[in-house]
Parts: structure tokens; C-alpha cells; sequence
């Protein structure tokens, strides 16, 4: 089909040819589209953190595609602090990523970069010798936790796992399929989430202090 936004680029991509999309440019010519009808999301912190390994620079590039992937009119937080009070000790954690939708409800993202062991105990990564799960659920429900005493309960999260390196064919009774998103779905990840996250909006009041909440700004 007849490619408008790839056609009136200076610069054309060589897979193109008279203004037709090959099948391979399909994808290239949605995100463009996309991008020049409705812009995309905004990375909260702006600038990323040097990466420190190829797992890390993975992790940037995953959310260089999410804020493509995404209208301007979403935000992304990423590497999120979290800290909750568990048996009278202070645990510290970290989200990857946290994408916030126009009505306000939001979609937590575990970004895993390599191969992953997928059991019916769950989804986990070896490291050495070391074997650690990649559903990291207490900080899930701390998060859950800290937006019910912000005043913030109606805030609905979808979980997702993101595995851009490797191909599921099936969830299992520890993480469910619908919630991983794995190689073969990477140019469905901005409909994934509006699906995932398509209930009715919060008040704008709301979202306002849903933002300052994960910009953790008192």
C-alpha cells in the first residue's frame, strides 16, 4: 500500500521504492504515521543512564520503542524507586518502566533482555548460577499499597513482562501469556497497553497527583 509519511521523507529509507511500503517497512511506516499525527509519549527523566552492559543498553533501547510507540498524550516513567516497609524493615526496588494512560491507569513494565526460563513456577533468568525470578510481585503490590495511601486506589495497573530477546509460545500457571510481551510482538506494544489499560479515565485532579506520585514530587 501507498506509504504518504515515507513518501514525503528526504531521506528514504533503500527498502522503498516509488512510495510503496515493502513488507518489511510496514511497521517503519505505522510508527512514522504515528508519530507525525500524534507525536509520542515523554521519557520521565528525560535523559537515561549511561548503560553499564548489554542488558542495560537493551533495556534503553525497549524504552526508546515505548515512547514510539506510544501518542504523545501517554508518559513513561522509567527506573522508578520504590520503597515499602516489610516486617518492620525497608526494602528498596526499582520499577523499568511505568506507562501512564491519557484516563490515568497504568502499565508496569519488567524489561528482560536474553533468554528467560519459563515454568509453571513462574518466569525466571539465570544469572551465573545464580536463578532469580523476573516477577518481582512485592514490589508490585508495595506499588499497589503506596497509590491506595495516596488517596489513589482507582488507578488500575496491568502487569507485563517484556522480553524483546525471546519468543513464548505459551504462559504457564505462574505468568500468564496475555501478559507477556515477547520478540514477536514488539511493533503491537503501543496497542497492547491502550488495550490493557482502556477503562473508564480518572478524574483530571487525579491524574495530576498520579503523576506527581511517580515523579515523586511531594
Amino acid at each position: 500500500n501507498a506509504c504518504p509519511p515515507l513518501r514525503n521523507l528526504a531521506i528514504r529509507p533503500p527498502c522503498l521504492s516509488g512510495g510503496q511500503c515493502r513488507h518489511a517497512c510496514v511497521n517503519l511506516c505505522r510508527t512514522i504515521a504515528t508519530r507525525l499525527q500524534y507525536g509520542m509519549a515523554v521519557l520521565y527523566p528525560d535523559a537515561l543512564s549511561p548503560a553499564l552492559g548489554a542488558g542495560h543498553y537493551r533495556e534503553h533501547e525497549m524504552l526508546r520503542l515505548l515512547a514510539d510507540a506510544l501518542p504523545a498524550n501517554w508518559r513513561v516513567y522509567h527506573s522508578v524507586k520504590t520503597s515499602q516497609l516489610h516486617e518492620g524493615s525497608q526494602r528498596y526496588g526499582e520499577l523499568d518502566a511505568v506507562a501512564v494512560a491519557p484516563g490515568g491507569h497504568v502499565a508496569v513494565l519488567e524489561i528482560k533482555a536474553g533468554d528467560v526460563d519459563l515454568s509453571e513456577d513462574g518466569a525466571f533468568k539465570q544469572y551465573g548460577t545464580v536463578r532469580k525470578s523476573l516477577v518481582h510481585q512485592a514490589q508490585l503490590q508495595g506499588l499497589i499499597g503506596r497509590l491506595r495511601d495516596a488517596q489513589l486506589g482507582a488507578v488500575r495497573i496491568a502487569h507485563f513482562l517484556l522480553l524483546p530477546d525471546f519468543r513464548v509460545t505459551q504462559g504457564s500457571v505462574g505468568y500468564p501469556r496475555e501478559r507477556i510481551i515477547d520478540a514477536s510482538q514488539l511493533d503491537e506494544l503501543g496497542t497492547l497497553l491502550a488495550e490493557a489499560t482502556r477503562h473508564a479515565p480518572l478524574a483530571a485532579e487525579q491524574v495530576e497527583r498520579l503523576f506527581a506520585f511517580l515523579s515523586n514530587r511531594f
